[in-house]
């Protein structure tokens, strides 16, 4: 840990995007066992997202994001 770096202050903003995250997934059909982010820190003590899926999952996530890239709104 390096000092001065409030690991809990960048944990908790990270946390809260991952909450975030997870109710859009949720909302997208997914399941927790097929996908979901989880709260972390860097080595630097920056806060991270990590976003970790099972093989179907990402499947489901590619064909997802295939499916915007063709949809006009999203361009």
């Amino acid at each position: 840990m390096l000092p001065g770096v409030d690991y809990e202050r960048e944990w908790l903003m990270a946390r809260s995007a991952a909450d975030v995250l997870n109710a859009v997934l949720a909302q997208l059909g997914f399941t927790a066992s097929l996908m979901r982010a989880q709260a972390g820190w860097a080595d630097d003590g920056q806060g991270t997202v990590y976003l970790e899926a099972s093989p179907l999952g990402a499947r489901k996530l590619l064909r997802a994001l295939e499916r915007m890239e063709g949809d006009p709104q999203t361009a």
